[in-house]
Order: structure tokens, then sequence, then C-alpha cells
């Protein structure tokens, strides 16, 4: 993305604001993991989503006080010795050329532009709203969350903070053209890889070694994962959020694959099921028809003005009837012993992207359709999931080109 979308965000949050608003948003810090070691920083991509920054301890100031607008950004100022240790920092103009923001002050430079802003008889004028990100646990300082930092605002301004989240959230969750071509790009990635990954599983390979063949593939096209590859075979399947990948892998059995590549920023999530032994048998054939009949169906049926509780619905129903049909239960009511998660979920610049799950589907929003089956007694797991963005018709598939027939599968792995 170029500083122009970000500039039209911030534009459009604006909009939806109220006269003499004042928005401050952060980018978070790293969590400490042990003693001295920190996890990865993680941007919050409420403030890269209107900023394009991914720098910690940076903060976005925007503000609409009697019709003008004014817009602050916030960075650590140059620390030689840091930046042996850490890495560069980003000059003011570099963050510039990212964000669109010409003001660039240095972080601690924050605390006096608020003052400015939120104290009585401003020069600017009188601020009626305040708004903070206002998730849970958002941490924007060592020990210090958004939640702590408005009570510290409320107090020193006498101004009740409110909550911007759901309104940046209602942006985020209809994508523009530009976020669907990202989205496809790394989904375009996921399929290279997991071709890569269909000719190389083997009876007698770990399931580990697929995993990092899929980074591998991956990281080579300077892209990174979406999430912690999931690659579960057998009974391990049936484990939705498996991640020991320890075992070996054997002829007979299924292997799903939960992975995505993150080429872009926006993140693709795919999940695929392929026997080891490059055939399905009978029983697994079956039960992969059935979840790939209702992964089909899911995508037929979405449109706009439904929401993700009657997609699940409606899988649910779907494949309840279809394993009576089977003989693979007795009564509809079984079906959750069997499959146990929703059907969807957003998707976006984070995996599960924000949303409000209550909203309807509109065109441009972009959603998961990931049905599956687990049989722990029979060591079978399957799920087979899609990203797809809703249009005024219905949907399109952004995943169509990844194969999932039990043919096309069985062709692609063919043993020589």
């Amino acid at each position: 993305m170029n500083s122009q979308h970000y500039i039209k965000r911030r534009d459009t949050l604006l909009d939806r604001l109220p006269d003499n608003s004042v928005v401050i948003l952060f980018s978070g810090i790293a969590h400490k993991a042990s003693a001295d070691s920190e996890y990865p920083f993680q941007v919050n991509t409420n403030f890269y989503y209107l900023t394009g920054i991914k720098q910690e301890n940076s903060a976005l100031v925007v503000a609409k006080i009697d019709q003008e607008r004014f817009t602050y950004l916030f960075v650590d100022p140059f620390d030689e010795l840091k930046e042996k240790w850490t890495g560069r920092k980003l000059k003011p103009d570099q963050a510039t050329k990212i964000s669109g923001i010409n003001n660039v002050l240095f972080s601690d430079h924050l605390t006096s532009k608020l003052d400015d802003l939120l104290r009585d008889g401003s020069t600017y004028g009188e601020v009626e709203h305040v708004f903070l990100d206002l998730e849970k646990e958002l941490y924007i300082a060592k020990k210090v969350t958004t939640e702590e930092y408005k009570q510290e605002l409320d107090q020193k301004y006498g101004i009740e903070v409110e909550n911007i989240f759901n309104e940046i959230i209602k942006m985020r969750m209809v994508k523009d053209e530009d976020e669907i071509k990202a989205l496809k790009a790394s989904i375009n990635l996921t399929n290279k890889a997991l071709n890569i990954l269909m000719k190389s599983i083997k009876d007698g390979m770990y399931e580990y070694q697929i995993a990092n063949l899929f980074e591998y593939v991956i990281k080579d096209q300077k892209a990174g994962l979406s999430f912690p590859t999931i690659a579960a075979s057998g009974p391990n399947a049936t484990i939705l959020h498996y991640v020991d990948l320890q075992n070996k892998m054997q002829d007979g059995q299924l292997l799903l694959l939960d992975l995505g590549a993150n080429l872009t920023d926006y993140r693709a999530d795919i999940s695929r099921t392929y026997p080891v032994a490059g055939v399905f048998n009978p029983l697994q054939r079956q039960i992969y028809e059935i979840v790939l009949a209702a992964n089909k169906a899911v995508i037929d049926f979405i449109r706009p003005g439904l929401t993700i509780a009657e997609l699940q619905a409606f899988t649910i129903e779907l494949m309840a009837a279809k394993l009576l049909e089977a003989d693979l239960i007795k009564s509809k009511d079984e079906i959750s012993k069997y499959y146990y998660h929703n059907v969807s979920h957003h998707l976006g610049l984070d995996t599960h992207d924000q949303s409000l799950r209550e909203l309807k589907l509109e065109p441009g929003h972009v959603i998961t359709v990931e049905p599956g089956l687990y049989f722990a007694n029979l060591g079978i797991g399957i799920r087979i999931e899609d990203d797809v963005v809703v249009t005024a018709e219905g949907c399109i598939n952004l995943s169509n080109d990844i194969i999932k027939e039990v043919k096309d599968i069985e062709k692609f792995m063919k043993r020589k």
C-alpha cells in the first residue's frame, strides 16, 4: 500500500466522527517472554491500518476541531547504542514517506502535544470527544494498557474517553480492490507451496518436516507465515490447534494442513487434507466428500445480508444430514461430536481479522469457509478451507486455484 491509502483511511475515519474529536492510537510494544527475552514485536493492526508503520512504541494522533484536521505521528528518536543492539529505527522523513504524515515528532513529545490539544483554553479549540482503541490487553508501554491510559486521560483532562475500536473495525471489514489483490498474492504463494508439499508427502516423513518445507518455500519468496503451520497426521488431525508436529506420517493416514503465507501483510488462511499414500481409502473418501460438499455449498450460499452465525447453522444442518445418510451418525445431535468449530471468520491483516460478528455480510468482506469433520475413533480429521470475498451477487473464491477434488489430489500426488 502507498501513503495515499493511509491518508484516505484517516480521512474516512475522521469523516465518521463528530467535530471536535481527537483519536489517539498506539503501535504497541513487544511482550516479555522470559528473563530478558521478548516475543517478536507484532504491530497493533488498527494502528498499522491507518499509518503503514510497523515500528513499536509509535503513536498516531488525528483530530478534527472546528472542522479543521490535524495529524501527528510519534516515533522513537535515533539512539546510536540501541540501534547497535536492536536495529535501525525510522527517521522522520522515512515515516512521512510511508504514512503520508508530514508532522512527525519524537515519542517523548506525545504528552506535550496532547496537552496542547486537550487542555482547557487550547489554541486548537475545545475538544469534546477523545477516542482510544480499548481492545482488551492492548499494551502501549511496560505494564500499561490502553484501558489504564484511558483512566489517566480521564483524570488529567476531565474528558470521558471513548472507544474507537468498533469504528476502525467496521472500516477494516470492507476490503478495497488493493487489499483483495494483496490477499490474492498471499493465497497464490500458499498455493505454490502446497503444490510442492503434495509432491513431497510420503510414508516415514515427520510432520515437522512438511511444516519446515512450507516455511522454507514461503521465506524463500521473502514472505512470512500467517501463523504457525499445523501439519497433523492421523488422529492428530482431530486436535484443532495441534502444535507438536513430532509424529511420523504413515501410509493409510491423512495429513491435515492448516497454513498460510503472509506476502503482503494480508494473510492467507488455507486448510487442505491429503492422503499420505497419495490415495484415499473408501472411508476417508466418503468423509472427505461430505466435508467438500459442505465447503462448496457454503460458498454457494454466501451472500450479502447473511451473518456468520447463519453460515454456521447452514453448515451444521447440511453435514448432519449427510452423515445421517451415510450412517456415520444416528441422530442430528451427534454432529457436535465430530464438528466443533465455526465455519468462518474474517480475514485480512490478522488471520482471525478483527470483526463485529453480529454484523451482516456485505460486499468487500473477506471470510474463510472451513467445514471439518473429526472422528478420533477412526483416526480421521478432515478440514477444507478456502478464502472468499463477498460480492453483491454472492462471493468469489480467492483460493479457487488450490485443488481440493479427490481426483485432482490423487492425480497430482500420483507416485511414479
